[in-house]
């Protein structure tokens, strides 16, 4: 599903001739922190909140096991994790990509 949500919308706009709008991506602050991570890029799910000074926060959910899909049908984004990226403390600014539905939806 993950994969689906990075190429298959990507994909099918381009297979339909619908010019890609280049926007910049779109960012949240990271409610909790989060390890270094290892030589993949990763795609966190997590869940989306306004925090009491009104900032997006993005909270990943502590088990990331792709065979969890309640968690993916709970989840507002995926949070982008870089291959080798060090650990990010809570409040670090991090890119989503948001998933339909949720607090900013598509």
């Amino acid at each position: 599903m993950v994969c689906a949500v990075i190429y298959l919308g990507t994909a099918l706009r381009r297979m339909l001739g619908v010019a890609e709008k280049k926007r910049p991506a779109p960012t949240a602050t990271l409610a909790v922190p989060l390890p270094e991570n290892d030589e993949r890029q990763d795609y966190l799910r997590a869940t989306l909140e306004y925090d009491d000074s009104g900032r997006l926060t993005a909270r990943p959910f502590q088990t990331q096991d792709s065979s969890m899909f309640s968690r993916l049908a709970h989840a507002d984004c995926l949070v982008v994790r870089a291959p080798h990226a060090p650990a990010a403390k809570a409040g670090s600014p991090v890119t989503i990509i948001p998933l339909g539905g949720g607090v900013i939806g598509v």
